[in-house]
C-alpha cells in the first residue's frame, strides 16, 4: 500500500530482520523532505572525500577527519528522504487499527502537514480494514 498527500505518506513498514507473519498489516506513516545529499556525490569527492567499500557497503569518508566521518553512497540517490512519524498496525483479533507515535513526533508535525496526516491515516486505516475483510472472505470460501 502506498498513499501520499503532499509531504505525508503511508507505506508498508520495512523490516531489517525477519518480517512478522502478518507484516502486510503494518503501515508506517512518514514525512517526506528534500534530500540534501541528492546529486552531491561528485562535489564531495571533488572536495577531498574518498570512496570506500567495507563489508560490501559503498560509502565515502572525509580524509580530513581520519575516516571518522562517513556517508553511505545510498544517501546520494533519491531526491527525497523520509522519516517515520507513526506506525499503524491492524489487529485482526479485534478488527481495529492501532496508531502508535514514534516518540513525540506526532505532537510536532508542522501545521501545514496536520490535515494531510489525518487524511493519510484515514485512508490507510480504511485500506487495512478492506485488506482484512478480503482475507476473511477468501478464508471462508468453500
Amino acid at each position: 500500500m502506498k498513499v501520499r498527500i503532499n509531504s505525508i505518506g503511508a507505506e508498508q513498514t520495512v523490516y531489517l530482520s525477519k518480517k512478522p507473519e502478518d507484516h502486510q498489516y503494518d503501515i508506517s506513516i512518514v514525512k517526506y523532505y528534500p534530500n540534501r545529499y541528492y546529486g552531491e556525490l561528485e562535489n564531495y569527492i571533488n572536495n577531498g572525500w574518498e570512496e570506500c567499500v567495507l563489508d560490501g557497503v559503498d560509502f565515502i569518508r572525509d580524509k580530513d577527519h581520519k575516516g571518522s566521518v562517513s556517508i553511505s553512497k545510498k544517501c546520494f540517490e533519491g531526491k527525497e528522504s523520509s522519516y517515520v512519524i507513526a506506525f499503524l498496525k491492524y489487529d485482526k483479533e479485534n478488527g481495529v487499527a492501532e496508531l502508535t507515535s514514534v516518540g513525540d513526533r506526532l505532537l510536532y508535525i508542522e501545521e501545514e502537514d496536520k490535515k494531510d496526516f489525518w487524511e493519510v491515516y484515514k485512508i490507510a486505516d480504511r485500506k487495512l480494514n478492506e485488506l482484512a475483510e478480503k482475507e476473511k472472505n477468501e478464508n471462508f470460501k468453500i
